[in-house]
């Protein structure tokens, strides 16, 4: 029981000490439009939501921990990765994908709506993208996805969140 208390007050605590993500987005309209276009969810920074714990500072080469939070009423599965996709805005105006150097164990999880005291409703999430040759400051965007269930069975809706972090210079 000693052990229990001591986990929740560690998540309590944590959490309490995370950033919101505000205005994920910090890209222009038309490239945010864009993206969405691409992805295609509907349910996009509704049910869920990214998070980069305060204080958390991101390099080129970092391994990259957000929170991933389900703000619904449903269920919400994921793959073992949770969907996580890695995007940097190019000089031409598209979207370029980058490769996730990160590999994933297990089978994947569902996350529960936000209710009681007890709800599993937030994980941590992780990548590491792999950018190409190129400067920072960069904006990088990280997506997740997973799908939203009835009563424990898939259906064919999906719900997606993202998250722009910008990727300043060495030193800064």
């Amino acid at each position: 029981m000693c052990a229990l208390a001591t986990l929740v007050l560690f998540l309590l605590l944590f959490l309490a000490s995370c950033g919101s993500a505000g205005d994920v987005s910090k890209v222009s309209q038309d490239m945010d439009q864009k993206f969405r276009d691409m992805i295609s969810i509907d349910d996009l920074n509704e049910s869920l939501e990214l998070v980069l714990p305060e204080g958390t500072q991101v390099s080129i080469d970092d391994i990259i921990t957000l929170l991933l939070f389900n703000r619904s009423n449903k269920q919400i599965a994921f793959e073992r990765d949770h969907g996580v996709r890695a995007f940097v805005p190019t000089d031409g105006g598209e979207w370029r994908e980058l490769p996730n150097r990160m590999r994933y164990l297990g089978n994947g999880e569902i996350l529960e709506p936000e209710t009681g005291t007890f709800s599993n409703y937030v994980t941590l999430i992780g990548l590491q993208p792999e950018f190409p040759p190129i400067e920072p400051p960069v904006i990088l965007r990280i997506f997740v996805s997973g799908q939203v269930l009835d009563k424990g069975q898939p259906t064919a809706e999906l719900a997606g969140a993202y998250i722009d972090l910008e990727i300043p210079p060495e030193g800064e």
